[in-house]
């Protein structure tokens, strides 16, 4: 073989390495040892097809190593600041040619650098703090732990029931608040949460038991654990990724479809995976997204180009309600306050076609917040991570009191 065959032969395997990699994880995501090949396989992909490429294109090796270091280390550097470059340019209103010309180019930065960024991990699955539960798929376990992300690093403390609040919470609680990550408070701390923020404004005891990736379905079931008699107020917070989890609950009779603990230790092994950095991460976490998302769209567009059949009424408000009305029937002299908290923004569709439910069927003791008049201003949301920085909380808190005072 020629030197320029061999050159094209390793670029090849280069591309094999990247797509068992890419495309294959589920084979090496049953064991830590698995695990530790996958990252391997990350690193030495992005290796052999620089290394190969070099060569084809003339460059020396050792060159195009040091220009790669640079790019893994200039991604690294920048991903903080895309949010918020992002921000600025859409503010440039006294130059409208420039602005159209800069923007496509910073929001794609930013889409890149929040699809790179949402690989660090999920805390329900870390093997301190959170634990199989046969209901539930997961729960927290009592414990205290950090969860540390590019935007925030945050301590966690978690009482016996399971929950991230304190154990005089548990005691006699006037407000209950449920929901998934939002309300758990990601990426703030524990006394920056909303709900801490309304306790300390009403001075009335709350009790926070929202939990990461929690389904409305899910939050429902976990609120039954606790002692609601002296409860007054509900306040259940929505998020738009809830509807999977929320379809099937309904479908299959108000019932969960139950997962293993076998299920659970694979997700702890796979978390091991996005929590550890490994040589060129980013740059292969740019090339294999951008990669995923282009043949997600070729797809998107491929079934949108086939004629439809009608389709069947799925709409994720709609499960939502059904649910909500399980809750109230099951407390029906609660209050229940509830609002939408989406990912990077929320829109005013969940708040507009739940009230048309909730004033059709009459649903007592249900007030609902519209959060996108508030929610999505300057400050509110992180620039890499979906969730709502301090300002946020505190915006949804000073809400909330507004609306618990009446």
């Amino acid at each position: 073989m020629t030197k320029k065959q061999i050159n094209w032969v390793g670029f090849l395997v280069g591309i094999l390495l990247f797509s068992i990699s890419l495309f294959r994880e589920t084979l090496f995501i049953n064991s830590y040892f698995g695990i530790y090949t996958l990252l391997f396989l990350k690193s030495a992909s992005i290796l052999v097809l620089g290394y190969f490429f070099a060569r084809i294109i003339g460059v020396r090796p050792i060159r195009f190593l040091i220009v790669g270091i640079c790019f893994e280390a200039f991604i690294r550097l920048t991903m903080p600041f895309a949010g918020p470059i992002n921000d600025r340019v859409k503010k440039i209103y006294k130059y409208p040619t420039l602005k159209n010309i800069i923007f496509p180019i910073t929001d794609y930065a930013q889409n890149i650098a929040r699809n790179i960024g949402s690989d660090m991990g999920s805390v329900q699955y870390f093997e301190t703090g959170s634990r199989y539960d046969e209901e539930l798929f997961y729960t927290f376990e009592p414990s205290q732990f950090s969860f540390k992300h590019i935007n925030f690093d945050n301590e966690y403390s978690i009482n016996s029931k399971g929950a991230r609040d304190d154990e005089a919470s548990l005691q006699k609680p006037e407000i209950i608040f449920i929901g998934d990550s939002f309300t758990t408070g990601i990426g703030v701390n524990q006394d920056e949460t909303f709900s801490s923020k309304v306790e300390k404004a009403l001075q009335k005891k709350t009790l926070n038991i929202g939990v990461p990736s929690y389904g409305t379905a899910r939050e429902s079931l976990f609120l039954k654990r606790f002692d609601l008699d002296s409860c007054k107020y509900i306040v259940l917070q929505y998020c738009n990724n809830d509807d999977n989890e929320n379809k099937a609950f309904v479908d299959n009779n108000f019932k969960l479809n139950k997962r293993s603990e076998k299920d659970y230790k694979d997700a702890q092994i796979y978390n091991e995976l996005v929590l550890h950095y490994y040589p060129f991460r980013y740059t292969y976490s740019l090339f294999a997204k951008k990669l995923l998302y282009t043949l997600a769209d070729l797809m998107a567009k491929k079934t949108t180009s086939q004629p439809q059949a009608k389709a069947v009424t799925n709409d994720p408000v709609i499960n939502f309600f059904k649910i909500l009305q399980g809750i109230q029937a099951t407390y029906p002299e609660k209050k229940i306050i509830v609002f939408e908290l989406g990912l990077f923004a929320t829109s005013e569709e969940f708040y507009k076609e739940l009230k048309k439910l909730v004033e059709t069927h009459q649903l007592k003791n249900v007030e609902l917040i519209d959060t996108s008049k508030f929610i999505n201003c300057d400050g509110c949301y992180y620039s890499l991570d979906f969730h709502i920085k301090p300002k946020g909380h505190q915006l949804m808190a000073d809400t909330l009191v507004n609306y618990l005072k009446k």
